[in-house]
């Protein structure tokens, strides 16, 4: 089983550093992990892309937040969180 790590992007993010950096640490696998919508460009995927290329990091998983209200607990979360939630579902 392979064991990675969360790499977290926003449009200020250097892939690359964060590749290397997990490489120089003994990683060689991640999960992305982004809640800035700002993040979800042509070129944000094309500059992971080139550091994947470089480095080899095997990218497992990518983990898409969201905006709006959101608690991590178990009152308030199943109200706020899933794929939409009643209170906001279009009627």
């Amino acid at each position: 089983m392979k064991v990675g790590v969360v790499v977290g992007l926003d449009p200020e993010t250097n892939v690359l550093d964060k590749f290397k950096n997990c490489i120089a640490n003994g990683m060689d696998n991640c999960q992305l992990v982004c809640w800035e919508l700002s993040s979800f460009t042509d070129e944000k995927a094309d500059e992971i892309n080139k550091a994947v290329e470089e480095t080899k990091m095997e990218i497992t998983a990518l983990w898409c937040g969201w905006e709006g209200p959101k608690a991590w607990n178990f009152t308030e979360g199943p109200l706020l969180l899933g794929l939409v939630p009643s209170s906001y579902r279009a009627n």
